[in-house]
């Protein structure tokens, strides 16, 4: 079961019993008193109150108006047993008769209960758990929202809601040991989530031993204004094993004796406000070396969170690319900073280095005197000169964010070559006196890809001087090295990667994704800026690990045309596809008559290459050339679709079984992949033949009937004859145009019904030769298809003679 948290210094001891008793909802217990309760205690224990942090402000406690002091006296009365504060130095006692409060079914505190709504702002009594004990503490209702009931711990100032409550007061004698925080409250018989540490909260809880925010199913979000101010015994925020804490407001852990801030293990704090940490006489790293979530360390105009640590050995801003807010003063007045080794053993101790945010387009505000008072005298800016602000004074005149710091010189990138000086209006950096120096005598590089190749593409340098350059790739594969020759009065160098020798390795080689190159200084002597520095990443520049400028080749970007393949309408318009990424198909606009249908695209007009469908997500590639073309074609499909019914009769029209027929795409009837395995053989389509469908044979009523015959050229075959009749020698085409019309042995046909094709093969008796057949259309017909019987006997040349042919 949870047990009940504190809220405040507010509090009184409630009871003697386990922390993780609970109080029953909407229940009168001990120490839990309801609005009435609270109100109709009098005044008798006010003398007892502790008097540190009176205030005359008016509060909601029991849903009335008036002085904080009679309110929280009135309260502070047990409304079950009478039970009054003992002991001349004031705060309640834990009660005597050892009473066990029911706990809650839901495993939740119990807030009082009062007989009005709760709006923002109302104050009542609560409990919390410290060192083991329940003490009585204030709550303040901070949204009353149905889906989302919430409330700070203690009598704070919530600015996000704009409305104001008491300050925290120290009792006599005080909570000590560790603090749990509640995740829920009961009040009015509604469910609260806890959400906020208040303002002031544990403010002057000299004997609390911990915070409580050690939790990993914490429900807190923000930390108010002073909430652990001068808390001498705690050494841990627990921040380090919090998930839910976004923003530390300001002062809310300063004058501690923190070892560490717990931002290296924390992934949700985004915000510490003014003065988070300062005063803090044991820290010695931020932990922002580690930490991906916090942004502002201090917002414009503000005071920074670090002022007057004294110990603090390291920004942690060194490895830093989230922080994208320096405030005012952040780290004024840490001496030790860029004096003593910091806890990463850099012994470098005069380099501050502040990089460029990893958030896009969002530069790095540095605050007026954020390093006065430091012993940094070496500044290293990790990013182009739009990556960095220098913030104005009040008066947004001027401003003076190295003024009384002592950094002599600046060094940065080769992005800075253009620009000639740095100031902040009182002190000036330059590359003229050398205050100001950049790192590299190259300024930029870019890269673009060669028209129809994707392994090679052009580089342009910008430099000051000729040097030799060597292009990796990010995988470790070599480029190749080049000397870059700077004409006189010139800073712009163009040379083609078209000359780069491409090795068999394919490390060696530019793919067609997106590249990203490394492009260093080689040939040069070995140094550091300045010159005797230890080399670190983040200030040499040689041939043996000097940090690289980095360049980009864009990935291979080629157009793809939608062409409407004998199909009409305007032209569509064409896309671009970038290589590796995905692209969805536009929807097909063309049109081919009331007779056809799209079914996608082709990359072959006939259908033979790469099939697409209408609107389908392009994952994969058509291309690897750079600027290429590629031609999407409509791919039509008639809508026609007809059946063949074919009629086995002798040849007085008397229709008989056991004939068998194969209908294919070739004229060969060997010739079994082109055998038409797609149409069917029921009316709903739903049969196909198949494969291993064939010979169709004629049943007892004379007939075989194939259906969902599209478009096309077929060849009937007579592959078995009924018993006692020759066999039909002669193969019979069929042509179904896309349009409908059929000709058959290339003659017009008209179908008797529409959509079906139905022809009679007429057999003759089978002395020994073998039978001949002929088409005739509607009744059966005697249609004749004679043999020269001396040219079959002969057995050398079969020689067909028709007689009468289809009778269409």
């Amino acid at each position: 079961m949870r047990s009940a948290v504190l809220i405040g210094c507010v509090a009184a001891t409630l009871l003697a019993s386990s922390a993780a008793v609970m109080w029953a909802q909407g229940a009168a217990s001990p120490g839990v008193h309801s609005g009435a309760d609270a109100g109709q205690q009098g005044s008798s224990v006010k003398e007892s109150r502790v008097s540190a942090h009176k205030t005359t402000d008016p509060e909601r406690i029991d849903g009335k108006s008036g002085d904080r002091a009679q309110q929280a006296d009135a309260a502070a009365t047990d409304g079950s047993t009478g039970a009054k504060k003992s002991g001349a130095g004031g705060g309640l006692q834990p009660a005597s008769d050892g009473t066990k409060h029911q706990a809650s079914p839901t495993n939740e505190n119990s807030g009082a209960t009062s007989p009005r709504a709760a709006v923002v702002g109302t104050r009542f009594w609560g409990s919390i758990s410290v060192g083991g004990k329940v003490w009585r503490c204030q709550y303040g209702v901070t949204s009353v929202d149905p889906d989302n009931r919430t409330v700070e711990i203690g009598s704070g100032v919530n600015k996000e809601n704009a409305f104001q409550s008491t300050q925290g007061e120290v009792l006599d004698p005080a909570p000590s040991g560790d603090v749990t925080l509640p995740h829920t409250i009961v009040y009015n018989n509604d469910v609260y989530t806890v959400n906020r540490v208040g303002s002031m909260a544990f403010w002057q809880c000299y004997d609390i031993t911990s915070t409580g925010l050690a939790d990993k199913d914490s429900t807190i979000l923000s930390i108010g204004r002073e909430a652990y101010n001068h808390d001498g015994r705690i050494g841990e925020t627990g921040l380090a094993e919090n998930s839910s804490v976004t923003l530390i407001d300001g002062g809310a852990f300063s004058n501690g004796n923190y070892d560490k801030t717990g931002l290296a293990d924390n992934d949700s704090v985004k915000q510490l406000r003014a003065n988070a940490f300062d005063n803090d006489q044991n820290l010695k790293t931020t932990g922002l070396e580690k930490n991906k979530s916090v942004t502002d360390l201090g917002m414009d105009g503000e005071m920074g969170p670090f002022y007057d640590c004294k110990s603090l050995t390291s920004t942690g801003l060194t490895t830093n690319t989230t922080v994208t807010s320096i405030g005012a003063r952040a780290f004024h007045d840490c001496p030790s900073l860029g004096k003593e080794p910091d806890v990463n053993g850099n012994t470098n101790l005069y380099d501050l280095v502040l990089n460029a945010p990893e958030i896009k387009d969002k530069p790095l505000t540095i605050g007026i005197a954020s390093f006065d008072g430091t012993n940094y005298d070496r500044l290293y800016l990790n990013g182009p000169p739009e990556s960095f602000k220098l913030v104005r004074d009040s008066s947004g005149a001027k401003s003076s964010t190295f003024t009384g710091s002592k950094i002599t010189k600046v060094f940065v990138p080769p992005s800075w070559a253009e620009v000639p000086t740095l100031t902040d209006d009182n002190i000036t950096f330059s590359q003229t006196d050398g205050t100001l120096v950049v790192m590299t005598p190259m300024k930029e590089v870019s890269a673009k890809r060669i028209t129809n190749n994707f392994t090679r593409a052009h580089m342009t340098v910008f430099a000051k001087q000729s040097f030799r350059l060597s292009i990796s790739r990010d995988n470790g594969g070599c480029l190749g090295e080049y000397s870059v020759t700077v004409p006189p009065g010139s800073t712009k160098v163009n040379f083609g990667f078209e000359t780069l020798p491409q090795k068999e390795d394919p490390k060696g080689k530019l793919t067609p994704n997106e590249e990203h190159l490394s492009v260093t200084v080689v040939g040069q002597t070995e140094f550091a800026y300045p010159a005797g520095a230890t080399r670190r990443s983040y200030n040499v520049y040689d041939d043996k690990g000097a940090a690289p400028l980095d360049c980009t080749v864009p990935a291979v970007r080629y157009t793809i045309n939608f062409l409407p393949n004998k199909g009409s309408g305007t032209l569509m318009p064409a896309q671009t596809k970038i290589y590796g990424e995905t692209l969805k198909l536009p929807r097909n606009t063309y049109t081919r008559g009331k007779d056809f249908e799209f079914t996608g695209w082709n990359t072959m007009a006939d259908g033979s290459g790469e099939h697409l469908d209408d609107q389908e997500t392009l994952i994969g590639d058509l291309s690897k050339m750079q600027d290429a073309t590629v031609m999407l074609y409509a791919q039509w499909k008639s809508k026609v679709s007809m059946s063949l019914t074919v009629h086995s009769a002798d040849s007085g029209g008397a229709l008989v079984a056991g004939a068998g027929y194969v209908l294919s795409h070739s004229s060969k009837v060997s010739d079994t992949s082109k055998w038409a395995n797609e149409v069917f053989i029921d009316k709903d389509k739903t049969h196909p033949v198949g494969p291993n469908g064939w010979p169709r044979v004629s049943g007892t009523d004379g007939s075989i009937a194939l259906y969902g015959l599209a478009p096309g050229d077929y060849y009937l075959f007579n592959t078995m004859a009924p018993a006692g009749f020759q066999l039909c020698g002669s193969v019979s085409e069929i042509l179904i145009a896309e349009g409908g019309t059929v000709t058959i042995d290339g003659k017009h046909y008209e179908p008797v019904t529409p959509g079906a094709i139905d022809v009679t093969m007429s057999y003759q008796a089978a002395p020994t030769l073998p039978g001949t057949g002929a088409f005739g259309s509607g009744p059966a017909q005697a249609g004749a298809c004679a043999l020269a019987l001396t040219a079959a006997l002969g057995a050398a040349t079969l020689v067909w003679r028709r007689r009468g042919g289809l009778a269409l």
